[in-house]
């Protein structure tokens, strides 16, 4: 959409790969915001304390890194922010692409 969209705005959970159910053994929920952060929440891992029901995000950025903020007009994703603002799954549980 960011790179193709018309729209002025779009809503939350309204970019096209939001699920509310579980999609895999530990996927729980997808859900986007209107600037196409992606928020996974985690399940299955047996570790109700710091995974499981604990969430994981990605940011959609520039290709300088800076999140993108959309405003109706096309901007290309330059990458993603793994791990970022929205996370609540501990550094140390996340897979080593979303450490920094």
């Amino acid at each position: 959409v960011y790179q193709s969209s018309s729209a002025s705005a779009v809503a939350a959970d309204a970019w096209g790969c939001e699920t509310a159910s579980a999609t895999s053994k530990y996927v729980a929920a997808v859900h986007t915001d209107s600037n196409g952060v992606i928020t996974v929440t985690a399940q299955g891992t047996g570790d109700t304390a710091n995974i499981d029901g604990k969430f994981l995000t990605l940011i959609p950025t520039d290709a300088s890194g800076t999140a993108l903020a959309y405003s109706g007009t096309a901007v290309q994703v330059g990458g993603w922010k793994c791990g970022g603002t929205g996370t609540t799954i501990a550094l140390k549980f996340l897979p080593g692409s979303c450490r920094g």
